[in-house]
């Protein structure tokens, strides 16, 4: 009867995906040809501010060596990304990075762009 009474739980945020950027593993400098997505991004945000979520995927790794460098490297993708639309007027403390393992949907070198409600 008390349980009835209680409001439901507060779900976390749903994530928006707003970009998909492939950028090979190993890149070190953000492709030009990746611009004109980041300025889409850039212009949703500049609409309506808000957290902006950077994921990366990872390659395919065995052993525990393999998969730290991995991720480190994802990550460093996902920073390349966070540098450019921290230099289009996109706070720093607005962005996070993180790096996740790759998926059917979510090939290694692939990067998403979230804004977070």
């Amino acid at each position: 009867p008390q349980v009835a009474a209680l409001p439901p739980p507060k779900l976390p945020p749903v994530p928006v995906t707003v970009a998909a950027l492939d950028i090979a593993v190993g890149t070190t400098a953000l492709p030009d040809a990746q611009r004109p997505r980041l300025a889409e991004v850039l212009a949703q945000y500049k609409d309506k501010p808000r957290t902006v979520r950077i994921v990366a995927y990872s390659a395919p790794a065995t052993g525990g060596a393999e998969q730290l460098n991995s991720f480190r490297s994802a990550l460093d993708r996902a920073q390349l990304v966070a540098k450019a639309l921290a230099d289009g007027g996109i706070p720093a403390n607005k962005i996070q990075t993180q790096a996740a393992p790759p998926s059917d949907s979510a090939p290694p070198g692939r990067i998403e762009v979230q804004l977070l409600p």
